[in-house]
């Protein structure tokens, strides 16, 4: 369920979610990409 919020929050190009900084912003989008396949290939493997 988290990789949605991650994939969500990089394509809206999202500062805050729930008054929480994303990855994406904390990290930059490379790395919120790199973790956004991580927990998805995690689930469906």
């Amino acid at each position: 369920m988290l990789q949605h919020y991650i994939h969500d929050d990089v394509i809206d190009e999202s500062k805050l979610r729930r008054g929480i900084e994303t990855l994406q912003s904390k990290y930059g989008k490379a790395y919120a990409v790199y973790l956004w396949v991580i927990f998805y290939f995690a689930n469906v493997l």
